[in-house]
């Protein structure tokens, strides 16, 4: 994906795009996530995941994406409730 100077965007289109990234992560023929819990909290998504097409052991993932600053954090972990306690104290 190209990169995109948020300044140069409106909220509605920065908020477009980073709902068009979320939803490519976690859908198509070749997913990269696999959402276990997720949450809205006015232009932040908090999710817990798992993490597809990838040997690690650490498999799942606290994922924090803010839609209008066009941005994604995120922590692995080895079991999802280590990433359900962690996102927890995010929210």
């Amino acid at each position: 994906m190209n990169a995109i100077d948020r300044n140069s965007l409106s909220k509605d289109a920065r908020l477009r795009h980073t709902l068009d990234v979320f939803r490519f992560a976690h859908s198509g023929r070749w997913p990269i996530l696999r959402s276990r819990f997720v949450r809205r909290r006015g232009d932040v998504i908090f999710e817990t995941a798992r993490w597809l097409r990838m040997r690690t052991d650490k498999p799942y993932c606290a994922v924090v994406w803010n839609l209008c600053d066009i941005s994604v954090r995120w922590k692995d972990f080895r079991t999802l409730a280590e990433a359900k306690t962690y996102l927890q104290t995010l929210m």
